[in-house]
């Protein structure tokens, strides 16, 4: 007999290790592995063949393979799927089955947990939080704005946190694009200390073979006190 009533799947429910985490500890790197990269949200609507996932990498429609009251077995095959198991009405538990290629072949054990909550329209929205509000540099006021906007950081008028590592190069470190109203822009590297945004200079430099930039943490810092 099922602990769960029917259609206790249905709702939005979010991966806590990954939202919560990066808000709780003001650190976005370390925990955008997978499987955020494609799934920090599933949507499991009622008498549906599919759920909706969403990644800051990827996403979209995955078929039911199979399912009960509290459980489901979701993918494409029986060579790549992942099972969704309720651990009470408002945590999910979320495994990752056989993932097979021509090239590797990877079991992951790791047991993830979601939890049942609001969807999230805007992820940049939810993580600009983590740097948002107003700081002093000597005289200067700098305010980054909730929607992206900055003012009084040198002549720089937006900003954009990195949320998606799989396509960007910087690797190991928070980073942040700070951008110029002509569209021109620079990465730099972020953190939080205290009551200080630092933002220290990134060094790029280009790959030989690949053709492709390459950054290393430079040694020149802004300490930017929130007031």
């Amino acid at each position: 007999m099922s602990l769960f009533a029917q259609n206790q799947l249905t709702g939005t429910w979010q991966l806590s290790s990954y939202i919560d985490s990066v808000l709780i500890h003001k650190e976005l790197c370390e925990f955008s592995g997978n499987p955020a990269s494609y799934c920090y949200q599933i949507t499991i609507e009622p008498k549906k063949t599919e759920i909706d996932l969403i990644g800051y990498h990827e996403g979209g429609s995955i078929p039911i393979i199979d399912q009960g009251d509290n459980w489901m077995k979701v993918g494409y095959s029986s060579e790549q799927f992942f099972t969704l198991e309720l651990v009470d009405e408002q945590t999910l538990k979320f495994e990752e089955g056989k993932l097979e290629s021509t090239t590797n072949i990877y079991i992951d054990s790791t047991i993830h947990i979601f939890k049942r909550k609001p969807p999230v329209s805007d992820l940049t929205a939810v993580f600009n939080q983590l740097v948002e509000g107003k700081y002093k540099l000597k005289r200067s006021e700098i305010v980054f704005h909730p929607n992206g906007q900055l003012t009084g950081l040198a002549n720089f008028s937006r900003f954009k946190l990195t949320i998606n590592f799989w396509e960007h190069l910087p690797k190991g470190f928070d980073s942040i694009l700070l951008i110029r109203p002509d569209g021109t822009s620079e990465y730099r590297k972020w953190e939080i200390k205290s009551e200080y945004l630092i933002l220290t200079e990134l060094e790029r430099t280009v790959d030989e073979e690949s053709g492709m930039y390459e950054y290393q943490v430079g040694t020149e810092s802004l300490e930017l006190m929130k007031i």
